[in-house]
């Protein structure tokens, strides 16, 4: 069996508020003038993969490439998202867009149809919340460093592939499964709730950038 870790493309996020204060000073002059020095913290995550699957061929910055797959398999795929070291606590929430490719793509109509698998998967243990307004899976705890606590969160494990998918539908034809994870301060924010059920975060500019 073939393991390999990829480091994906990481959305992060840097909100500034009252997040930390690392150190305060203040000196009293002749003047009687008084200088503080505050420094911020910082949200940061990483989207990983792993996968052990026999059909992945290729690794890439943007995921794994998989081949010869049939109708009815599983795919191993099991992306996640990290807490930084050093980050402050954060919740965390995903995008995901399954899409046909730009050449000899799967028609999107057969395409819903394994988004709703994979979305019934997601959400069946009650950890993550799908918000259809705004297209958003949610997750119902922040992530944070501490050690009782939950520093990383799968978002699934494997793809089902539908079994009622024919050569018409299918064969020899791909599709892309992207994702995007976004975070945002846990001190401070308030997200909105169902019960124990995170379902959205409040109005917020997310400001994206990418690791190297």
């Amino acid at each position: 069996m073939k393991s390999r870790k990829l480091l994906l493309a990481a959305t992060s996020t840097a909100l500034v508020a009252v997040i930390g204060i690392g150190a305060t000073l203040a000196y009293f002059t002749d003047n009687e003038n008084a200088a503080n020095v505050v420094t911020m913290g910082h949200v940061d995550i990483d989207l990983v993969e792993w996968t052990d699957d026999d059909k992945w061929t290729e690794a890439t910055d943007q995921g794994f490439v998989f081949e010869n797959v049939m109708p009815g398999d599983d795919i191993t795929k099991r992306p996640s998202i990290e807490l930084e070291d050093g980050s402050r606590d954060a919740w965390v929430r995903m995008r995901m867009a399954v899409v046909p490719t730009e050449e000899n793509g799967i028609e999107q109509e057969k395409l819903y149809e394994l988004e709703s698998i994979l979305r019934a998967d997601i959400t069946a243990e009650g950890d993550w919340y799908y918000n259809e307004n705004d297209g958003y899976y949610y997750f119902n705890q922040a992530l944070t460093n501490a050690e009782d606590g939950i520093k990383e969160v799968d978002f699934f494990s494997s793809v089902h592939i539908p079994d009622g998918w024919t050569n018409n539908d299918a064969a020899d034809k791909s599709f892309r499964i992207v994702l995007t994870a976004e975070a945002i301060q846990e001190e401070n924010v308030t997200p909105v709730m169902e019960g124990d059920a995170v379902v959205g975060w409040p109005a917020a500019e997310i400001q994206h950038y990418q690791n190297q």
